[in-house]
C-alpha cells in the first residue's frame, strides 16, 4: 500500500546569529569592546543588551544581544545568561519599585549554569606569576571554564577579596586570557588598585570607583594620546627548512638572516655551524641556555631572552620595536612533564620565529610544518595560529635527562630576539 506524501511546511531553518529566547527571535551581534572601554570601562561588559542597566543601554536595539568579539566562541553560553537575566522574576519591579537583589540573581545563575563539580585547577589555570612590586599572585586563567565552573559573571579579572568563594588563594588575582590581549594591562592595573584599596579597609564600591579612575588615566595616556598603529605588515622573515633536530639553530639562522648578520668573511652562518655553536644534541635537540649562549657569541649584548612572556610582550616587540622573536612552543598534543619524562619520544617542544601578531592570530615562521599525507615529511612555511590556541601551546620543556635528573622542566613563554644594531654594526 503506497503511503501518502506529507505536504506540510517544513520548519524554517534558524537564521545565522539568531536564537529563540522567551518565544522571540533575538539577533546576536559582535562588537569591539576594546574601543568602547576607553571612554567608559566600567559600563562595557562582555555582553550588552537593551535594558541591561548600562548608561547607554537605551541606545541599543531591541531583541539584540551584543557580545564582545574575543568571546564569540561562548555565544551559546551567553545566550543562556541573557535568557535567565531577562526573565520576569529579574526584570519586574516589586511593590517598592526596586528590582530583585543582584546577589540573588547571581546565585541563581550559578545554580542554573555552572557545572555541579568545578573544573580542576590544571584545566583552567594557564600560568602563574608573582608580582614582587605589588606582592600579589597573578594567575592567567581560561575565562570560559571559570564562567562555566564557578561564576557566569566572571569578567576580565577578579581577586580573592571580591570572589573568596572560588579565588581561595590569599593575595591572588585572576586574569582572563580570552579577553582582547590589549585589555590585559588595564585589567591587571584595575585588579591591583582595587585590591589594595579593599585591603586597607575600603568598601568594594569605593575601591572599584578608584580603580576605574586609575584605569582611565592609563587608557588616556597610552591610547588617546599615542594611538596604536593597527595596519602594520608582517615582518619579512623567510622560513628556512630545518634538519632533523635543528629547529633551534634554524630559527636562530632566521633571526641572523633577517638582520643580515654574517661571519667575518662575509658569508652567512650555516645551520651546521649554528648546531655546534648552540649546543644542539642530535638525540634531544637544543636547550634554552646553550641556544641563548650561542646567539650571544654571535650578536653579543643584542641578545634578549626570557620566560613567562605574554601576548602583550610579543605585540610590543613585533609591532612596536619591529623585531622578530624566536619562541619555544609545543608542536603537538598537550603533554605533562611527567609523561615526557617517562617516554622521551613524546617530546614535541619546538622552536620557531614570530613574525606578526594581529588581533586574532599569531604568525609563525615554522622551520618544519608536517605534511598531513606523510608524517615523516615536512617543509618550512608560515603558520597562523589563533591567539587562544597559541597561548595554550606557548610552552616547552627544558633540560636533558640524566641518571639523577629526569629533565624536561616545564617552561612557559620562552622567547629570544635581537635588539636593533647600531648604525654600521649590521655585520659581525
Amino acid at each position: 500500500m503506497a503511503s501518502k506524501k506529507f505536504r506540510g511546511r517544513k520548519a524554517p531553518p534558524r537564521k545565522r546569529n539568531r536564537y529563540k529566547v522567551h518565544n522571540k527571535w533575538i539577533k546576536v551581534k559582535y562588537f569591539d569592546g576594546y574601543r568602547l572601554r576607553h571612554p567608559m570601562p566600567d559600563d562595557v561588559d562582555i555582553m550588552l543588551w537593551r535594558g541591561d542597566g548600562s548608561h547607554f543601554s537605551k541606545a541599543l536595539k531591541r531583541n539584540t544581544l551584543y557580545i564582545d568579539k574575543p568571546h564569540r566562541a561562548e555565544t551559546e553560553f551567553f545566550v543562556k545568561i541573557y535568557e535567565i537575566e531577562t526573565m520576569r522574576k529579574w526584570t519586574r519591579r516589586g511593590d517598592n519599585r526596586r528590582l530583585p537583589p543582584y546577589l540573588e540573581k547571581r546565585e541563581y545563575l550559578k545554580k542554573q549554569l555552572c557545572l555541579p563539580y568545578p573544573a580542576p585547577e590544571d584545566e583552567y589555570v594557564v600560568r602563574k606569576e608573582w608580582s614582587a612590586e605589588h606582592q600579589v599572585n597573578i594567575w592567567y586563567v581560561r575565562g570560559d571554564i571559570v564562567r562555566k565552573s564557578f561564576d557566569p559573571h566572571f569578567t576580565h579579572g577578579g581577586h580573592d577579596l571580591v570572589y573568596p568563594s572560588y579565588i581561595k588563594e590569599a593575595r591572588t588575582i585572576w586574569i582572563d586570557i580570552y579577553q582582547d590581549d590589549r585589555e590585559v594591562p588595564y585589567t591587571i592595573l584595575h585588579e591591583i588598585v582595587e585590591r589594595k584599596k579593599m585591603e586597607r579597609g575600603g568598601s568594594y564600591d569605593k575601591a572599584h570607583a578608584y580603580a576605574i579612575q586609575s584605569e582611565l588615566a592609563l587608557r588616556f595616556e597610552e591610547y588617546l594620546m599615542q594611538p596604536v598603529k593597527e595596519s602594520l605588515e608582517p615582518l619579512a622573515v623567510v622560513p628556512i627548512e630545518q634538519s632533523d633536530t635543528g629547529c633551534g639553530p634554524t630559527s636562530a639562522k632566521m633571526l641572523l638572516d633577517y638582520d643580515g648578520i654574517v661571519k667575518e668573511d662575509g658569508t652567512p652562518y650555516t645551520e651546521e655551524e649554528l648546531i655546534v655553536l648552540c649546543g644542539c644534541d642530535p638525540e634531544s635537540g637544543t636547550d634554552h641556555a646553550p641556544l641563548s649562549e650561542g646567539m650571544r657569541k654571535i650578536a653579543g649584548d643584542r641578545v634578549v631572552h626570557g620566560e613567562n612572556a605574554t601576548l602583550e610582550d610579543l605585540r610590543r616587540i613585533v609591532l612596536t620595536e619591529r623585531r622578530p622573536v624566536m619562541i619555544g612552543w609545543w608542536n603537538g598534543p598537550h603533554r605533562a612533564p611527567e609523561a615526557v619524562q617517562a617516554d622521551n619520544d613524546l617530546d614535541e617542544g619546538h622552536f620557531s620565529v614570530v613574525m606578526h601578531v594581529n588581533r586574532a592570530r599569531v604568525w609563525i615562521a615554522n622551520p618544519w610544518i608536517i605534511d598531513p599525507e606523510n608524517e615523516d615529511e615536512g617543509a618550512p612555511g608560515i603558520e597562523k595560529l589563533p591567539a587562544k590556541e597559541f597561548l595554550e601551546r606557548w610552552y616547552d620543556m627544558d633540560g636533558s635527562p640524566t641518571e639523577t635528573d629526569p629533565g624536561y622542566r616545564l617552561v612557559r613563554g620562552w622567547y629570544l630576539y635581537l635588539r636593533p644594531a647600531d648604525a654600521g654594526d649590521a655585520k659581525h
